[in-house]
């Protein structure tokens, strides 16, 4: 399993590398996601000069990654096949009363 993860890893960076950012970034992908986090939040930050410190994310759950066919005015659309990352061929919905 750990192969095929490594594999996928590799396409998604290679598709980057070769095509340009991607309009919804595979979040499970990276090795060190919360760099990528604080990017978009500084990317924000920076845009609208507003202190780090004093914005946030908001997010929304959804399953409609076809429809994400064009970049976000401002900020990134994720993607994560599962909650806990344990199976990520297996895709999975979440359970609202969790959230």
């Amino acid at each position: 399993m750990r192969i095929f993860l490594f594999i996928f890893r590799l396409k998604f960076l290679q598709d980057w590398i070769d095509g340009g950012p991607p309009i919804v970034f595979w979040l499970s992908g990276f090795y060190f996601t919360q760099s990528f986090l604080t990017g978009a939040l500084q990317n924000y930050s920076r845009h609208n000069k507003i202190p780090i410190d004093q914005i946030h994310f908001e997010y929304t759950v959804t399953s409609m990654e076809a429809e994400c066919d064009t970049e976000p005015s401002f900020g990134v659309y994720c993607k994560v096949n599962s909650i806990d990352n344990s199976d990520p061929f297996r895709p999975r919905t979440v359970n609202r009363n969790y959230l």
